[in-house]
């Protein structure tokens, strides 16, 4: 799988305009370069001439996943890609997303339901519900920090937090920033608390349309993260 998103595009050394037509150009790029041949392309952002990948593909029909949260990506996803890479999903994004896909998909002809709909779950597993809800509340200030993400938060309707979380993080004030962070942001973005808590929550992200989830398990406590990932995996598994 190829994953690619536009949020980071000026982190090295794109521009952020135009961020749909950069996307689906990129996309038809990799997918040419996937191939193992000569690229050559003309692009309304991007001109490439004979180029190619120093090694050939195992495969050449890698899936290629569009990352993003906004309307017209999701609708490029379903142009264009295999399938659309969602972050901290809940019922309303998912439906949106799938809306938007289906718009996209049926534009060009083509099929929404071969469109895979996968999402970063950020979890927090505890035997103490109040010691995940307090880790996911941690994790949630933290990409609080970056507009993208609070872009996300305010289209959940949490526009009071979102601008809560941007003074703390101009003042650099981690505390603030996790105080920002309310009960319900948490049980809305981040399945948190025993393994039946997050396997409930989990459970009705996929009635709500979710084909994948890719948990990114957060330590409750004291531990690294491998010791979360290998405590949520058996916590879940038992649930």
């Amino acid at each position: 799988m190829v994953a690619m998103g536009t949020a980071i595009v000026d982190e090295v050394g794109f521009t952020y305009d135009k961020p749909t037509q950069k996307m689906r150009e990129v996309t038809e790029i990799v997918r040419r370069a996937l191939t193992g041949d000569f690229v050559d392309f003309d692009g309304e952002a991007f001109r490439i001439k004979s180029a190619q990948l120093s090694l050939r593909p195992v495969r050449q029909n890698v899936p290629i996943y569009i990352a993003g949260i906004g309307p017209r990506v999701l609708e490029l996803a379903g142009e264009v890609a295999d399938g659309v890479f969602l972050i901290f999903p809940t019922e309303r994004s998912i439906s949106s997303a799938l809306n938007s896909v289906r718009t996209g998909a049926q534009r060009v002809q083509r099929d929404p339901q071969k469109i895979d709909v996968v999402a970063y779950v950020f979890a927090s597993v505890a035997a103490n519900r109040d010691t995940a809800i307090a880790s996911s509340r941690r994790t949630i200030a933290y990409f609080g920090r970056l507009a993208h993400y609070r872009s996300l938060f305010m289209q959940e309707g949490f526009v009071e937090e979102a601008s809560a979380l941007k003074e703390a993080w101009q003042s650099n004030d981690a505390t603030r920033a996790t105080r920002a962070v309310t009960d319900e942001m948490v049980a809305t973005l981040s399945p948190s608390g025993t393994a039946d808590d997050v396997a409930a929550r989990i459970t009705r992200l996929f009635d709500a349309g979710l084909k994948q989830a890719v948990l990114f398990p957060f330590p409750a406590a004291e531990g690294g993260a491998k010791d979360a990932i290998i405590e949520t995996i058996v916590s879940l598994s038992a649930a």
